[in-house]
């Protein structure tokens, strides 16, 4: 069964201006059998400003198979670097919830559209709980980048470093 794999660009238009990878930028898809082997190519999508979602395919894609993606102008001569490998799951593959489970704790709006804001902050929700519970951030903060170390100390002793955003 072949694997569609949903890639989610931040902000196309920034990616397609002329100081990046110019108009008819793509994204590029590659697998491989295994994490460590040689990738070959297996599909592209240009880039459209104002779309966030792009969706490519693997005819030949299971359940094992490993994946990359990068961006790169028309010609194939600016690349970004290859993003790090990672398997095809389900819709909720690498998701703290699937958009089904959203949908359905948002039943009570039955005689109406759920738009997608209202989707939205529902995660958002669900999100602040969870941060809240384990207090670590699971999102960069702030939008700067900015980052700084904290110490954390299990159980057992042992000192173990984790990374969070600053201001928390």
């Amino acid at each position: 069964m072949p694997n569609l794999i949903r890639v989610s660009v931040e902000d196309a238009s920034d990616l397609l201006n002329a100081g990046m990878y110019d108009a008819g930028a793509i994204i590029r898809l590659q697998s491989c059998a295994t994490e460590t082997g040689v990738y070959v190519n297996e599909s592209t999508a240009a880039l459209v400003a104002g779309t966030s979602i792009y969706t490519l395919y693997d005819a030949d894609g299971v359940a094992s198979t490993w994946y990359k993606t990068r961006y790169e102008n028309a010609g194939g001569t600016v690349t970004s670097d290859w993003s790090a490998v990672f398997q095809a799951g389900g819709e909720e593959g690498g998701l703290l919830c699937s958009l089904y489970d959203v949908k359905a704790a948002a039943r009570h709006h039955v005689h109406r559209r759920i738009e997608d804001e209202n989707l939205l902050e529902y995660i958002r929700q669900a999100s602040a709980f969870i941060e809240a519970e384990t207090e670590r951030w699971l999102s960069p903060r702030p939008a700067s980048g900015r980052r700084r170390t904290c110490s954390a100390r299990p159980s057992a002793g042992a000192t173990c470093r984790c990374r969070r955003a600053s201001g928390r």
